[in-house]
């Protein structure tokens, strides 16, 4: 299976189960992330494809949770390559108060 194919098998089942808010935020960050590997085989992806590409938590998030339904949903892979890898810091929301 490749990761093309996972990204797609996960955008039908998110589109089914989860939010459409949900949905319109993980497709475009799991499509640049497709891209920015390429369609290798899942037996391919390593750590350090989600380590070089990942910048923010939010895409950190995103390809985990594509990763963690392989494994636990759809039982295609037999555990999660990136499970060990530590996320980018969140940072902080900066408020603005007016009168």
């Amino acid at each position: 299976m490749t990761l093309s194919e996972i990204v797609h098998s996960f955008t039908m089942w998110a589109a089914s189960k989860l939010a459409s808010a949900t949905v319109r935020q993980y497709q475009p960050i799991l499509n640049r992330f497709l891209k920015a590997t390429g369609d290798i085989s899942l037996d391919a992806i390593k750590p350090i494809h989600l380590v070089s590409w990942a910048k923010t938590w939010h895409d950190h998030q995103a390809v985990v949770r594509l990763f963690n339904w392989a494994v636990d949903v759809a039982e295609v892979l037999p555990r999660n390559p990136f499970r060990k890898v530590k996320a980018p810091v969140r940072g902080q929301r900066e408020r603005v108060l007016t009168r």
